[in-house]
């Protein structure tokens, strides 16, 4: 039975000013603590609102309209839309209820700027007793192809996104490596469509099915042949594809040497 949880000590156990953690979620929302002194960014979020709880000290939140000031115990809520930064003029410790769309500085990124997948990672327990507690680090993902016929959702472990170097990858990307991470069978919900199968054997003659659209041609997903515990998503597919840099690169003896560094390449925002 789940034990329960407190985000106040759970805010405190934190080592890392302005970084939040994920603790629960309810329906379509995350709800998160952080530990924060000085200030954040000016930033909005254009489609969510944003609670704010003050655990422990005090917090400012500067808007545009008008401050507003949180002593311990109280709350606010920033509407969708207007711009604000929190300020903390000593250590406080905060609750955050958000939409998981929220991104952590909205319109902008500074340095402070967390991604999801740092938010996802596991707290230090104040209550390491306590059974399940901030053990889980999942993510709900959401894909479709380019054209829009498949559409799919599945639950997936953000540390596990792969990069894979290997020729079939290469061959089947039309590019230098492909980025996948696996979904479990049970998690994997094919909402429309029905791609078409292609069944590659790779070099150890094992036999694989490659999942994509019959329309555009997108890959969705490769899997065993039979009873799969697991299909392997495309991550370019994924809408929250920004949120899952890869923490592993593998087969990288046929990896091409210019994929492996391309910071000196010329970059242009737009073509």
């Amino acid at each position: 039975m789940p034990g329960a949880a407190s985000p106040k000590l759970i805010a405190s156990s934190l080592t890392e000013l302005w970084s939040p953690r994920i603790i629960a979620e309810v329906d379509d929302a995350y709800i998160k603590v952080a530990k924060v002194h000085g200030s954040l960014a000016w930033h909005s979020h254009d489609n969510e609102d944003e609670l704010f709880l003050v655990l422990e000290g005090r917090l400012r939140i500067e808007m545009e309209g008008g401050n507003v000031e949180l002593a311990e115990g109280e709350m606010f809520v920033v509407p969708k839309g207007v711009r604000h930064n929190p300020v903390a003029e000593q250590e406080c410790l905060l609750m955050l209820i958000e939409r998981k769309t929220t991104q952590h500085t909205g319109d902008v990124v500074t340095g402070k700027t967390r991604s999801l997948a740092d938010q996802l990672r596991p707290a230090v327990s104040a209550r390491p007793s306590t059974p399940g507690l901030l053990k889980r680090s999942s993510m709900k993902v959401h894909g479709r192809c380019h054209c829009g016929l498949i559409t799919y959702e599945a639950e997936i472990d953000p540390a596990r996104v792969t990069a894979c170097h290997c020729t079939d990858c290469q061959m089947l990307t039309g590019s230098a490596y492909r980025v996948s991470l696996p979904a479990p069978r049970e998690s994997f919900v094919l909402r429309t469509g029905q791609p078409k199968i292609y069944v590659k054997t790779a070099e150890s003659g094992a036999r694989r099915i490659h999942a994509f659209c019959p329309d555009c041609g997108t890959p969705v997903y490769s899997s065993a042949i039979s009873d799969p515990p697991m299909y392997s998503l495309r991550v370019g597919c994924l809408d929250e594809r920004a949120e899952l840099p890869p923490r592993k690169q593998i087969w990288c003896r046929s990896a091409l040497a210019w994929a492996m560094d391309l910071h000196e390449v010329a970059r242009v925002e737009r073509q």
